[in-house]
């Protein structure tokens, strides 16, 4: 009889109320920004984090003196378009692979009148080579199309790469949750050798393909640190593994308060990466 005693009191404890105080997340600064090798506007947002069962955005922080600083320039960063905390180069600036990068922002987080200072680094790595891409229907996964990499590895001492697709110009994997991050262990040598990069499912209206589309595979090469922050963000916006695990505590980020009174605890990243890509028409 006693071996049924732990079984009734666990259900009788599932239904006591539990009140959970999640607090307000007032001094919760989220900063994120990235410089490629492309030629084009880079941009940083800044903003302040809501409270944990908010369902609004978070709000933008204007105001701030954003800067990204190397050894042979520096880039002042203006606020532009309507909404609040984006701040953009101008469109002419291209990063440069095996350059480092220092982003720094001066904002007064608290109002009181005195500014902080934030700062973050970046080393862009070297850029693979993209030769070629593929497409072809899956023989192991249902209603899919595989594309097909072909390629160079660059020369770093450890690469990591995520890959994103576009159909017709639009970009399919904008969300963090659509694409992926591989290492170079999956890789036996530089070349890439018919790697499969993405899967394009058929069955979805947003990535189905018709005779005449044009399917372009960007390949992105990240620092270890910065494949770190996406894999920890991912896991964020996953279910637990198991049913009752918690995500991690705190996703990586390489921004630090560095000057001024207090300063706001920090979440986002600051990266720097080359980008090639191939397009390739559906048959």
């Amino acid at each position: 009889m006693m071996k049924f005693i732990p079984l009734i009191l666990l259900l009788t404890a599932c239904t006591e109320r539990i009140d959970i105080r999640t607090g307000e997340a007032t001094r919760q600064l989220f900063a994120y920004g990235y410089v490629t090798s492309d030629t084009t506007r880079h941009v940083v947002t800044i903003s302040r984090a809501t409270a944990y069962f908010a369902t609004t955005p978070r709000a933008g922080i204007s105001g701030a003196q954003v800067v990204i600083v190397t050894d042979s320039a520096t880039y002042a960063l203006a606020e532009v378009g309507e909404e609040a905390g984006v701040y953009c180069t101008d469109a002419d600036v291209a990063g440069v692979p095996g350059e480092a990068y220092e982003l720094v922002m001066m904002l007064d987080f608290d109002g009181d009148g005195a500014p902080e200072e934030y700062r973050a680094s970046a080393c862009m790595p070297l850029t693979s080579r993209i030769d070629s891409v593929a497409l072809r229907h899956s023989t192991v996964f249902k209603n899919q199309v595989e594309v097909i990499g072909y390629g160079t590895l660059p020369d770093n001492e450890k690469n990591f790469m995520s890959f994103h697709l576009y159909r017709n110009g639009e970009h399919l994997t904008r969300s963090l949750e659509d694409f992926f991050v591989m290492d170079d262990t999956h890789f036996t040598s530089r070349e890439m050798n018919g790697v499969l990069c993405q899967l394009l499912d058929q069955e979805e209206e947003e990535s189905r393909l018709v005779a005449g589309d044009t399917v372009t595979l960007r390949v992105d090469v990240l620092s270890e640190e910065y494949a770190r922050f996406i894999r920890e963000a991912q896991q964020e916006l996953r279910a637990a593994n198991p049913i009752f695990g918690g995500p991690p505590a705190n996703v990586f980020t390489n921004i630090r308060c560095t000057g001024g009174d207090g300063g706001a605890r920090v979440s986002g990243f600051f990266a720097a990466f080359p980008t090639d890509s191939k397009s390739v028409i559906y048959r």
